[in-house]
């Protein structure tokens, strides 16, 4: 019963993915870009299927997760979210192929800065994605480190950080409340440098 509580998680980070695809959506429409515009809210509503399904389907069953779960959890959920944040290159007027859509959205996801595509081809939505995905990415690579392996003692005093106040045994709240710890400090970050790099005509 342990491994559907991995199920669970993956739903609400896919129900995120979702709710985040239809900011570029927004963005195309107030372009008047209404075809890119529909591409991405086909894509949502597409993910939001997936990650609703697979909540309400094991919505109750938290189980405690073994560490060797919450490994997997991680792998699981750097391997799915890129497949569902690829739908919307899918439906790009670039015609890429699902494979090269895929490449796209984890080298945005992970920060590689890799491209199967010339990046300034893109119309400016689609480049609004790119940015939103690698937010996305790190962010998530910070909570992996705090909730994953700092735990395991790989990172030495980040593990007293990442658990502090809360049974290391316990990854749900351990998990819940790093995001909430981290959340307002990167979103912060992130405005300070957009205030930056606005401020010097980037």
């Amino acid at each position: 019963m342990a491994n559907l509580t991995i199920f669970l998680l993956l739903g609400i980070a896919i129900g995120v993915l979702a709710a985040v695809m239809l900011v570029p959506a927004a963005y195309a429409f107030a372009m008047g870009a209404f075809d890119v515009s529909l591409g991405f809210g086909i894509a949502a509503l597409i993910t939001a299927f997936v990650g609703v399904a697979l909540y309400v389907a094991t919505r109750g069953r938290i189980r405690p997760l073994s560490r060797i779960q919450t490994v997997a959890f991680a792998l699981v959920v750097w391997t799915v979210l890129p497949i569902f944040a690829a739908i919307p290159f899918v439906a790009a007027p670039m015609n890429l192929t699902f494979v090269s859509a895929l490449f796209e959205a984890t080298s945005a996801f992970t920060t590689t800065g890799a491209a199967s595509y010339p990046l300034e081809k893109y119309p400016m939505p689609y480049i609004f994605w790119f940015a939103l995905l690698q937010w996305l990415g790190g962010f998530l690579s910070l909570v992996t480190v705090f909730t994953i392996v700092a735990p395991s003692g790989l990172c030495g005093s980040l593990t007293q950080v990442a658990i502090r106040g809360h049974d290391s045994d316990d990854f749900v709240q351990t998990l819940k409340t790093t995001v909430l710890a981290l959340l307002p400090a990167y979103s912060l970050f992130t405005l300070v440098c957009f205030i930056i790099l606005w401020a010097v005509g980037i």
